[in-house]
């Protein structure tokens, strides 16, 4: 278990580079749509601003999916969860862990063939300044799965907490919490 602990450290570094990556890349965004509007003013437009802007807005959601997954700000309904005991509410979770694993590795796979596609067709975005559409689908396909990890993740502690005895006679007051029924 000390190498799952090992790549669960690892892998939350690189979630938290891409999470920093799709800041940074809003903060490029408001500059270029800034200079666009100023340079508007002055009659010299910046030609492609508009069609970078949809990519790298494509690319912030994807960057930070693995991160807000682990830190669980997905939104999340927990209605079901308040009502039933800590072991049937660990065993859902990790049902639908598992489904959403499935379902978000496949997703992973079809972008990655599609990102390969697109980079040997040379396709680009239909405007005024030919932006190639590659990198935005290499960064769909590297989030994509980044969060198919992150379930990975998530599945396993679930799977821990289930057959883990409980701890009855603990002095934290936080530790008996019940536990949120996760929604992807």
């Amino acid at each position: 278990m000390k190498g799952f602990g090992l790549a669960q450290k690892i892998f939350e570094r690189i979630s938290f580079c891409c999470s920093v990556l799709s800041t940074v890349i809003i903060i490029v965004m408001m500059f270029a749509v800034v200079l666009d509007v100023i340079m508007r003013w002055l009659k010299t437009p910046i030609y492609g601003v508009f069609e970078l802007q949809g990519v790298l807005v494509g690319m912030t959601i994807y960057l930070g999916l693995s991160k807000a997954q682990k830190d669980k700000q997905h939104i999340a309904v927990n209605i079901l969860g308040q009502y039933l005991p800590n072991p049937i509410v660990h065993f859902i979770s990790m049902l639908v862990y598992a489904a959403s694993l499935v379902f978000f590795g496949w997703i992973t796979y079809l972008y990655g063939g599609k990102a390969y596609e697109s980079y040997v067709n040379g396709e680009v975005i239909a405007g005024i300044t030919k932006i190639p559409i590659f990198p935005l689908k290499l960064v769909m396909t590297l989030g994509l799965g980044l969060l198919t990890i992150q379930l990975f993740f998530d599945l396993v502690k679930e799977i821990k907490a289930i057959f883990s005895k409980p701890d009855n006679g603990s002095t934290n007051p936080m530790k008996n919490e019940k536990p949120e029924v996760p929604e992807v």
